[in-house]
């Protein structure tokens, strides 16, 4: 029998790696580091202040908070500490919206994120609109279910975000005006 990890196999094609794992398929890898820095290089920071109160949208975030069960612990254990001045779902709201957004204007855009709980403070950009660390673990949600394609950040480097192939079919569906989106 031969040890899969003593063979590193990899072929360049173009640009993606490609890799052998041990049931003998082939599993696209990263791409090389270069591309890919230029590729989460095509961000922009993670925007508080994008709202709407579109019925398609709250259409979608109604389905995604039940499909992703994002409701059911909020009332089962109380905090310590200051509570968060603005409802979870709402929260929510702004991630996916923002996504959207991104999405909208380019496919392959990034949002830069932080997922610590220091970059979440009171006086921090992200409480401008009353945002929370909760938004972290929607992060984490939507990262699990595929709905999201997540680079981790790393020192001097926030985590990239964008929307999956999964969920931009979700946001193929909407057709919301511009007008309707507050920035």
């Amino acid at each position: 029998m031969v040890d899969c990890s003593a063979i590193n196999l990899q072929v360049a094609y173009w640009t993606h790696y490609f890799a052998m794992d041990c049931g003998g398929t082939f599993l696209m890898d990263s791409k090389p580091a270069k591309i890919k820095g230029e590729e989460l290089d095509n961000s922009r920071p993670f925007d508080v202040h994008v709202w709407s109160n579109h019925c398609e949208l709250n259409t979608l975030v109604d389905e995604l908070w039940a499909k992703l069960g994002l409701g059911r612990n909020l009332g089962d254990k109380k905090k310590r500490g200051p509570k968060p001045k603005q409802p979870s779902k709402s929260q929510f709201k702004v991630l996916l919206l923002d996504l959207y957004v991104a999405w909208r204007d380019d496919p392959t855009l990034y949002l830069a994120i932080h997922m610590s709980n220091s970059g979440w403070k009171t006086n921090s950009r992200y409480n401008a609109l009353h945002l929370s660390p909760e938004i972290i673990g929607y992060v984490n949600a939507l990262d699990g279910a595929g709905l999201i394609v997540r680079h981790p950040g790393y020192e001097g480097r926030l985590t990239r975000i964008r929307s999956s192939s999964t969920l931009g079919q979700y946001f193929q569906l909407l057709s919301i005006p511009d007008a309707e989106i507050e920035q």
